[in-house]
């Protein structure tokens, strides 16, 4: 994934309000792009503490990051482009 940081961010494509990350990323044939605005996501249980920490004057790398990674697998689970693996039982792996 490539980070780019921009002068300016792109208007949310839900509210038109500006959004707080934007990052588009590989989806087989094509990219999908995936957003975090502080008013759409404000109620999602992972975007919420993002956008919480994104308010906050000192922002701890470790924590930043692990949201981060929380609020985009949600995202893409969501979208249907992150598959959560099936448990497996039995010794050899088969069900």
């Amino acid at each position: 994934m490539q980070v780019e940081r921009l002068g300016s961010t792109p208007p949310c494509t839900r509210c038109g309000q500006a959004v707080l990350i934007a990052t588009t990323l590989p989806a087989g044939r094509d990219n999908v792009t995936v957003e975090l605005c502080a008013t759409c996501d404000a109620g999602n249980p992972t975007a919420a503490p993002l956008i919480a920490l994104l308010g906050e004057t000192h922002r701890p790398v470790e924590q930043m990051s692990s949201l981060i990674n929380t609020w985009l697998r949600a995202e893409l689970t969501e979208q249907g482009l992150v598959r959560v693996p099936q448990q497996r039982s039995g010794r050899d792996g088969h069900q």
